[in-house]
């Protein structure tokens, strides 16, 4: 695997303003993420719902636009791109959605919902057309023949196949899941993982495979980034996270992983209490962290190295 950076975000911050019947709110999604993701590697995105993973993919997309900090993709900012430089953004990030249904056209037969990236980024006769949405098929498990079939035709699994075809038409660089298993039963989840896996060692592709499914992202990642309440806490790779995690979100996290002949959450150490994170000021997990001391609760913790490889947002590793 190369070790160079593809995808770095900086400082990003998202908020959002609702509007109720006592005025107006801001909700914070996003508070300073920073990440990287390195060329040819899976990295997976884990936390709870509504921690912000999503709002983060939207903003790598360009579906959404952050209130700071920077998506630098090959080290240029993606908000500076125009003209060619940002068709070729397009055409090498691709993006496999969590619910097939939503994003799949249900008027649209397979053959123009894979069809639409290639009549968009390429210039193909319709005879190299025909076979390259073949070959897309193939790759991902399917029969040619569901070229001619409409969505509501097909199974869940299917529909995702046609979504991973999609996202992978024009050979794209980086790939984007955004809890592309969640809504699938167990034994299609294990067939998409594995196609998963198939794709990005085919065309080395960077992968972020974002899920709350501890085990999904074990089974997947090269490397995790743990989040919670919009900031990543710590990034390692897989096998030093599951063995020694510092963060003592990460270590509730997966202490709640249901283990053979023990309940999820039996060896936590430290008893955590049910508070809403802080954004205001200091540690956002200082509410429900029982080492938390006035200096988490005042100042926000950076990543720091505790390792090789190893990052964490914790004033108790400084």
């Amino acid at each position: 695997m190369e070790n160079k950076c593809i995808l770095e975000i900086k400082g990003i911050k998202k908020r959002y303003r609702r509007l109720g019947l006592g005025g107006s709110a801001v909700t914070t999604a996003l508070d300073g993420v920073e990440m990287a993701l390195f060329t040819g590697e899976t990295l997976g995105l884990v936390g709870e719902s509504g921690c912000g993973k999503s709002t983060l993919a939207k903003i790598i997309l360009l579906l959404e636009k952050p209130d700071e900090g920077q998506v630098l993709y090959h080290g240029r900012d993606i908000s500076q791109l125009c003209g060619e430089e940002l068709n070729r953004y397009r055409r090498e990030v691709g993006m496999v959605f969590q619910d097939p249904l939503a994003s799949i056209n249900p008027r649209h037969l397979v053959a123009k919902t894979v069809g639409e990236p290639l009549a968009l980024h390429l210039s193909l006769s319709q005879e190299e057309r025909q076979r390259r949405l073949e070959a897309l098929l193939k790759l991902v498990g399917l029969p040619s023949e569901l070229l001619s079939r409409y969505p509501h035709a097909l199974s869940g699994g299917q529909r995702q196949r046609v979504g991973i075809a999609r996202a992978i038409a024009v050979n794209p660089r980086l790939l984007i899941a955004d809890e592309p298993v969640s809504s699938l039963d167990v034994s299609v989840r294990a067939q998409l993982l594995n196609l998963f896996k198939d794709i990005q060692e085919e065309f080395s592709l960077s992968l972020l495979f974002i899920s709350h499914d501890l085990s999904v992202v074990r089974f997947i990642s090269n490397r995790i980034a743990v989040m919670y309440a919009g900031m990543i806490v710590e990034t390692a790779s897989t096998a030093t996270l599951y063995e020694e995690p510092h963060h003592p979100y990460t270590k509730l996290l997966f202490a709640s992983i249901p283990r053979l002949g023990k309940r999820g959450g039996d060896d936590i150490g430290e008893r955590v209490r049910a508070t809403a994170p802080n954004f205001a000021k200091g540690c956002p997990f200082a509410p429900s962290c029982a080492r938390a001391s006035n200096l988490c609760r005042e100042d926000k913790p950076l990543l720091v190295a505790v390792g090789q490889g190893h990052l964490v947002a914790c004033h108790l590793f400084v």
